[in-house]
């Protein structure tokens, strides 16, 4: 399967083919800017009018290929996080974190206590992964420069859709 990309202006035209010659075909007609407009229909159905000189950008892409690139990158990501959650528990400070069974209680924007005669909140129980090695990869990867979303999905964490809204949950 080939993808062949067009942008056009602020958005992006997909045509696929399942056949190598018919996506370069297309590819080398679209590069030609001698031709005002040219048209073209790919192996699903869509056929398009485009102007070559409007098309600044063009990609062509082998699929297959791509989807090994996909894989290797996530085998990547796990090998660094294999790594992070290594060096954590090695290091000192992160690994007494690691040990702490004890999740640090806070008073909730530094609240004042409660008024006399209020019954007690009770207590928010702890998300899953509150003490868990993500935890430290995530910080650890804060350290390291990362920017928070960049360091929680270091760490393995996921937006999942609940019934509220959504959550951070460990993949």
């Amino acid at each position: 399967m080939y993808s062949l990309s067009i942008a056009i202006g602020m958005m992006s035209w997909r045509m696929l083919y399942q056949d190598e010659e018919k996506a370069k075909a297309a590819y080398i007609a679209l590069k030609d800017t001698t031709v005002p407009t040219i048209e073209i229909t790919d192996d699903y159905g869509q056929t398009g009018t485009f102007k070559p000189m409007a098309c600044p950008a063009l990609m062509l892409e082998d699929m297959d290929k791509s989807k090994l690139a996909h894989i290797e990158q996530g085998l990547h990501r796990a090998r660094t996080q294999a790594n992070a959650q290594s060096r954590a528990q090695s290091d000192p400070v992160l690994a007494q974190r690691l040990l702490s069974s004890d999740p640090e209680v806070l008073p909730e924007g530094g609240a004042p206590p409660r008024p006399p005669g209020e019954p007690p909140k009770p207590p928010t129980p702890p998300e899953p992964e509150a003490n868990s090695a993500m935890v430290v990869v995530a910080e650890v990867s804060t350290r390291l420069g990362f920017t928070k979303a960049e360091a929680e999905d270091d760490a393995g964490f996921s937006e999942a859709p609940t019934e509220g809204g959504s959550a951070i949950v460990s993949a």
